[in-house]
């Protein structure tokens, strides 16, 4: 399986693997199989740093296309192990952007890793989050790895502002860019809204829109904040064409609830129904959220609002809900259903 995996990288990827493979066959097994998150592997260029004649438009973190380059046997490892793996290749090298911390490792929480795991294990996945949770973040280290690893692939960005749709390709791009250089693919074009790999795999950002992606051959669709998306079963029904003529092509959805209403709660609830994968992410899935940061949160505003923002609830349309859990049910941390 991993060879046939790797067959379809192979006139794209930046070294001989097959080659490499066929040679090593039972080290790249055991690679594979080895707990390999804190092992240190060496990086390409002098002192970390990209040689000038390197650089793609004199940018010093990102690489032009067709740069020629050796690999020793370990980077060729490494390369291998996290192109078949997303998980490890978001826990071991993609850098976000904290609050409190500024750019630090991706230290994924266990829901984190079971997103990125059921994104690439499935064609279509929606994802049912509280606010602050990480959604954005995962969802873009997991575009980042597809795009990297998977050649002749266009990945949409899609959110309700072209704005929103933007910032998340920056979070692609900066993750790109404080990779190691041994696994940053060439770049052939790179701007604010667009950036297309040596691989020919390209990912652009817009505007959910009819007219986002019309003509285009769309092999990843995120869409982000899909339940406050206008007009979203008219978008859906736009885009909906061009997802379907492909086998292969993906979609993944991500929202805070909005209601009892919308293509987002529908599909959501029809799951069993429409072949997508799904799953719930609450507040007391982040270790730093306990009790007393639950009270608080209801105490500045109420319980109906934090059952939809932090324990992605829907709430009907009269402002009901769906499930009747108590205050002390969110509070001591009972679990919720999926």
């Amino acid at each position: 399986m991993n060879k046939v995996r790797l067959q379809l990288t192979e006139k794209y990827a930046p070294f001989d693997m097959l080659d490499f493979y066929d040679q090593h066959i039972d080290l790249v097994h055991k690679f594979l199989r080895k707990k390999t998150d804190e092992l240190e592997v060496l990086d390409q260029g002098e002192d970390g740093s990209l040689p000038e004649e390197w650089q793609y438009k004199n940018n010093a973190n990102v690489i032009k296309a067709k740069t020629s380059r050796d690999y020793t046997v370990m980077q060729k490892l490494e390369w291998i192990k996290c192109s078949l793996n997303a998980v490890y290749f978001a826990k071991k090298y993609v850098r976000i952007t904290s609050i409190d911390e500024g750019i630090i490792p991706f230290r994924m929480y266990e829901y984190q890793e079971d997103m990125i795991q059921l994104f690439q294990d499935n064609r279509l996945c929606i994802a049912c989050t509280g606010r602050q949770q990480g959604k954005t973040t995962t969802s873009a280290a997991y575009i980042l790895w597809f795009t990297m690893f998977h050649p002749t692939k266009e990945a949409a960005i899609l959110a309700n502002k072209a704005d929103q749709a933007q910032e998340i390709m920056e979070r692609i791009q900066m993750s790109y860019e404080l990779l190691p250089i041994f696994l940053k693919l060439g770049m052939k074009t790179y701007n604010k809204r667009s950036m297309k790999f040596d691989n020919d795999s390209k990912s652009f950002s817009a505007a959910s829109s009819a007219s986002a992606i019309r003509g285009r051959s769309i092999s990843l669709l995120y869409w982000d904040e899909a339940a406050h998306t206008p007009n979203d079963i008219e978008f859906y029904e736009s885009i909906f064409p061009t997802l379907s003529s492909g086998k292969k092509s993906k979609m993944i959805m991500t929202s805070t609830p909005n209601g009892t209403r919308g293509l987002f709660y529908k599909i959501w609830e029809e799951h069993n129904q429409n072949g997508f994968a799904r799953i719930r992410v609450t507040w007391d899935q982040i270790p730093s959220r306990d009790a007393a940061w639950a009270e608080a949160m209801i105490a500045a505003s109420s319980e109906a609002q934090f059952r939809q923002e932090h324990c992605a609830e829907f709430r009907g349309s009269s402002n009901s809900l769906l499930s009747g859990s108590t205050l002390e049910r969110l509070v001591t941390k009972a679990p919720i259903e999926a």
